[in-house]
């Protein structure tokens, strides 16, 4: 698509999984805030270590990403049992 120049559909693009959601127009303002208020309520730490793995992924071939993610997913995961216990 990037190198033909061909345009898609809105509708295409959310079919695809290119995006995760379509908004007329005149509601795109009011469903962005939405979502930036939805992701501020998400772990800030856990936002930032799936960017990271975004960003090595696009840098890296598959199974270094993978192996990248799956770093990252255990040490979150080691995180949350630890606060878990910490609170009990």
């Amino acid at each position: 698509m990037l190198f033909l120049g061909k345009m898609i559909r809105a509708e295409t693009a959310l079919e695809w999984g290119l995006v995760n959601q379509i908004s007329p127009h005149k509601e795109v303002l009011n469903q962005a805030i939405d979502t930036a208020k939805t992701l501020l309520e998400r772990d800030a730490r856990a936002l930032k270590e799936m960017k990271k793995c975004i960003n090595y992924a696009v840098e890296n071939d598959i199974l270094k990403g993978i192996e990248y993610e799956v770093g990252i997913f255990a040490e979150m995961m080691r995180l949350k049992l630890t606060r878990k216990a910490s609170e009990k």
